[in-house]
């Protein structure tokens, strides 16, 4: 117990009397406690960081997963549903005006075929709005007698498109001979008046396929289709709801992105909202993350709290052996500075503390570090090059002219005269001589530092993949400078294209008379690079020799854009030729930046054209973003895309005087047939090898009468000729015409003559 005393006594002495363990032992305290403080604040907020971004990855995972599964399933029942309506088979049973048993047998084949292509597939609904009927599985009815009227009338308010339209999802449909409850999701394949294919999907089997049940409690995944209403969600309350009015999917179409997220405030609070909108068939996806509360920020800061009580306890205790521990080295130093004679006795009455004292002794020394010289030289010389980069960034916010950084860094600079220059490397296109692209910028600074050190004062300042700025300055800028900057820049592209086929373009801006300007001269260089590589690859531009006109009058030239696709459309080649031309004749005096948007505006106009004249051309998109980069070649391409629309537009106007023997063919083919009982419009467009809809069009546009009105018409006149000039009974003329029954053939007479055959025969004969 004395020994306890003893050693409380001791540190209490030493704390009150020695000034170096006392702020040892308190500085340690408090810079420790207030270290670990902060540090575990940013670990716990790395945390919640961490935890929010893995349910973000989850949401967009989720979002990507759905839209994988429609990408494939949905796609690959779309296309073979487009497969199946390309068949004269179905073709026939959706639009044909008849039903006879031949089109029953079919029918069944098709649904089966239909119907197995995908597990998801319930049923289907074959609607021929020409006999008035629907086909299902089991049964043939009238449209009256159909159990889905709203969904007729659904199809009646659209307009005929090769694009499958989802219905609003619904919880029953007909089977059998009795309604059965079941969810289902429809996709209507609706391309023709005459007739429309429904494919009814198994709601709770494409659910369970996409997944939804991995959302957990905090994340809900909604997949809205194009008529706004929800296909699938992870909550089952969406079901069958019209998200018309919702306000959070009214967000998200109000959104200027396809994709993207932003936060929601809700009743459950503030959540998190990813989406993907405008997806494959109109598809929106949206992704709904609710707040976490295992890791809230109250949770985090109270934990941290916690844990620094119990550190500042043991942090004490520990600064407190720590500060006797480390003392014992200062009194051991004051004892070796006594007996070396480096400070006074400390009898002379002298009140200095430990800090002073140590601090007196060590004066003298510090002119021998000479050492610490070369450090400093290498710190200014680092804090140049960042003072350099800061007034090449206009960051004057960070340095100030009148500052005394940026004095010490003029004063630097022997001559009043500055210039920026950019270098630009374009590696080889072979794969087997591409080197290190670092390496090569490094030696492109060693190499323009040795070629221009007699020229001008130069200073690299940054190295910009794949670009490295330099910085000259000089006395003055005369012709004779201005050359020996362009032959060292030849003779730099000249080595390195010798060394390592490496085009090298060379931008040398605006001259500056002040150091805080020498962003401006920064920005022409850069301008004057770029718009020289429009136009070669290897090019070497100084600013003040461009020619080109005030940016205000560097407008789009629309009447060579007009003159472009008047040619185009009169399938002028020589004409094309000189617009282009003259287009880039003007293109090349301006800006690269107006240029490049030039360049937008004209493939614009010329997808316009090709839209309007249903055109399949070369052009691909953002194929302006990928290749070429030289003016020439963007020339080229144009010019390659322009031919290709005349020649497209060549085989159009080719094709239309092949219409009249088209049509003459036809007519042939209805005179030789027309006793067939197959006679379709149908059979004469797989004769002449057309679809049936441009063959009716074709006939329509040339003749003024419907091919089916021409083949009735055909038919009349036989059976007129029949019944007045002869004795052929009635039931002859209608096997003779391929008519399938007696009363059908009486049934078509009456509807075109309005009176019978027998009646026809008494008044004609």
């Amino acid at each position: 117990m004395k020994s306890l005393k003893n050693i409380v006594r001791y540190i209490s002495q030493e704390f009150h009397n020695k000034t170096y363990f006392r702020q040892v032992l308190l500085y340690y305290i408090v810079v420790s406690c207030f270290t670990f403080l902060i540090f575990s604040i940013l670990l716990l907020t790395k945390i919640q960081q961490e935890n929010n971004r893995t349910i973000l990855n989850f949401g967009w995972q989720n979002i990507e997963q759905a839209m994988s599964f429609n990408a494939s399933s949905l796609h690959d029942i779309a296309t073979y549903a487009y497969q199946m309506l390309d068949e004269a088979a179905t073709y026939k049973l959706l639009y044909s005006d008849t039903f006879d048993l031949q089109t029953s047998i079919a029918s069944r084949e098709i649904y089966d075929r239909i119907q197995s292509s995908n597990s998801m597939i319930t049923s289907l609904d074959f609607i021929n709005f020409s006999t008035g009927t629907v086909l299902t599985k089991s049964r043939r009815m009238s449209l009256n007698e159909y159990y889905d009227k709203d969904l007729l009338e659904y199809i009646d308010t659209l307009v005929p498109s090769r694009r499958p339209v989802f219905y609003q999802p619904r919880e029953s449909y007909f089977s059998g001979n009795h309604t059965q409850t079941q969810r289902v999701l429809s996709l209507i394949f609706y391309i023709n008046r005459r007739g429309a294919l429904v494919i009814n999907l198994d709601y709770d089997t494409y659910a369970s396929q996409i997944n939804l049940a991995r959302n957990s409690e905090n994340m809900n995944l909604i997949i809205v289709n194009n008529n706004n209403f929800v296909m699938a969600a992870s909550q089952d309350d969406y079901f069958m709801q019209n998200f018309s009015d919702n306000p959070l999917y009214q967000e998200i179409l109000r959104q200027q992105t396809d994709t993207g997220s932003f936060t929601w405030q809700s009743d459950t609070g503030t959540q998190t909202i990813m989406y993907q909108k405008n997806a494959l068939m109109g598809i929106t996806y949206i992704s709904v993350i609710s707040p976490h509360k295992a890791y809230s920020r109250s949770y985090l800061f109270g934990l941290t709290f916690r844990y620094s009580i119990v550190y500042i306890l043991v942090t004490s205790v520990l600064s407190l052996l720590a500060s006797i521990t480390l003392y014992s080295p200062v009194r051991q130093l004051k004892h070796t500075i006594h007996i070396k004679e480096l400070l006074p006795d400390e009898n002379d009455g002298s009140t200095r503390n430990d800090f002073e004292l140590i601090e007196t002794a060590f004066q003298n020394l510090n002119e021998k570090y000479t050492a610490l010289k070369q450090v400093r030289h290498t710190f200014e010389h680092q804090r140049e090059q960042k003072l350099l980069r800061l007034l090449l960034e206009q960051s004057s916010a960070a340095i100030q002219p009148n500052s005394e950084d940026f004095l010490v860094l003029d004063n630097s600079f022997e001559y009043e005269n500055y210039m920026v220059f950019v270098v630009n490397v374009d590696m080889p296109s072979d794969a087997g001589q591409k080197n290190d692209i670092s390496i090569i910028k490094f030696l492109i600074e060693n190499v323009t530092l040795e070629l221009m050190d007699e020229i001008a004062e130069i200073r690299s300042i940054e190295t910009i993949t794949p670009r490295v700025l330099f910085l000259a300055n000089f006395a003055e800028f005369d012709t004779r400078r201005r050359e020996q900057f362009l032959a060292a820049a030849r003779q730099m592209q000249e080595l390195f294209y010798q060394r390592g086929q490496f085009q090298i373009a060379v931008g040398f801006g605006s001259i500056t008379d002040a150091l805080d300007a020498i962003s401006v001269s920064y920005e022409t260089a850069r301008s004057a690079l770029d718009t020289g590589m429009f136009h070669a690859r290897n090019s070497i531009v100084f600013y003040d020799e461009m020619q080109m006109p005030p940016f205000d009058k560097q407008t789009y030239p629309f009447a060579i854009d007009s003159a472009i696709t008047m040619a185009v459309k009169n399938t002028d080649t020589i004409a094309l030729d000189t617009a282009l031309n003259h287009f880039f004749d003007v293109l090349c005096t301006y800006e690269c930046d107006q240029i490049y948007r030039h360049l937008l505006h004209l493939d614009d106009a010329l997808q316009q054209f090709e839209h309007t004249n249903s055109l399949n051309t070369l052009y691909t998109e953002n194929d302006l973003n990928s290749q070429p980069r030289l003016l020439s070649e963007y020339k080229e391409q144009f010019q390659n895309r322009c031919y290709n629309d005349i020649q497209a537009l060549s085989e159009i106007k080719l094709h239309s005087h092949t219409k009249d023997a088209l049509i003459s063919q036809v007519q042939s083919f209805i005179a030789d047939n027309i006793y067939n009982a197959n006679l379709s419009v149908i059979m004469i467009a797989e004769q002449v090898g057309l679809s049936v809809n441009y063959l009716r069009n074709v006939y329509k546009e040339n003749t003024g009468e419907s091919l089916s009105n021409y083949i009735t018409g055909c038919k009349l006149e036989i059976i007129y000729e029949l019944l007045a000039k002869t004795d052929t009974p009635i039931q002859e003329i209608s096997d003779k015409l391929g008519f399938a029954t007696k009363n059908y053939f009486f049934t078509f007479f009456k509807k075109h003559t309005g009176m019978t055959p027998n009646q026809y025969r008494n008044q004609n004969k």
